[in-house]
């Protein structure tokens, strides 16, 4: 009996044109799926396409200069004030995962001067006459007096929302806490360091409590 070999034969190759097609494909489809997953998280997915801004980075930065600029020369004598700063809050994620592009801006400051609890209202009232100047609505004031904490609110022509805090110390012989916040909504978002710094109306922000001759007594 003899054994027949039967020697096998290979399949037959796609020609080298269709291989090449086929990596193509395949390296398009990952470039589109690696496109796709780059705008959802950056921002550039089909979500964002109908989101409504109030107004671009720049133009917010300009509002709330303007406002910060009407807030530090309010006071007579002038107050010194620490070093502002831009606070940028991006709006949650859509539940497929998509990065929004809508932000919350905040502009945050506070009073440097020694300020005495007797002069809790002539503060109040001189910041109050500033923001009326630039403001759509009365200025609203809470805390009435006696109260531990004091607050002025409004918002400017800009759409800035203004808010004024007065601490009450709790000991008669310290000094008051003031600080402010100033809010933009609904800005096309860029990260804080795009708006640089803060512009004050004059005068070099200083971190050191300052005594006056008038505030502080």
């Amino acid at each position: 009996m003899t054994d027949t070999w039967t020697t096998p034969v290979p399949a037959p190759r796609k020609p080298l044109h269709k291989r090449r097609g086929c990596l193509s494909a395949i390296a398009v489809v990952a470039l589109l799926l690696g496109l796709g997953r780059w705008a959802y998280v950056d921002g550039y997915g089909p979500q964002t396409q109908r989101e409504h801004y109030s107004a671009s980075s720049t133009q917010v930065k300009g509002y709330l200069d303007r406002a910060m600029q009407a807030t530090t020369a309010a006071t007579t004598p002038a107050l010194s004030f620490d070093a502002p700063t831009y606070e940028v809050y991006r709006q949650n994620r859509y539940p497929d995962g998509e990065i929004s592009n809508i932000s919350t801006v905040f502009c945050r400051f506070a009073v440097t001067t020694r300020i005495a609890p007797a002069k809790v209202q002539v503060l109040v009232g001189q910041v109050s006459t500033a923001w009326q100047r630039i403001s759509l609505q009365p200025v609203k004031q809470s805390g009435p007096d006696g109260s531990t904490v004091t607050e002025l609110t409004t918002t400017t022509s800009d759409l800035v929302t203004l808010l004024l805090v007065v601490e009450k110390p709790p000991a008669a012989a310290d000094y008051l806490t003031v600080r402010v916040v100033m809010t933009y909504y609904d800005v096309r978002y860029q990260p804080a360091h795009d708006y640089g710094t803060p512009t004050p109306a004059s005068g070099a922000p200083t971190a050191a409590t300052l005594d006056d001759p008038y505030w502080s007594h």
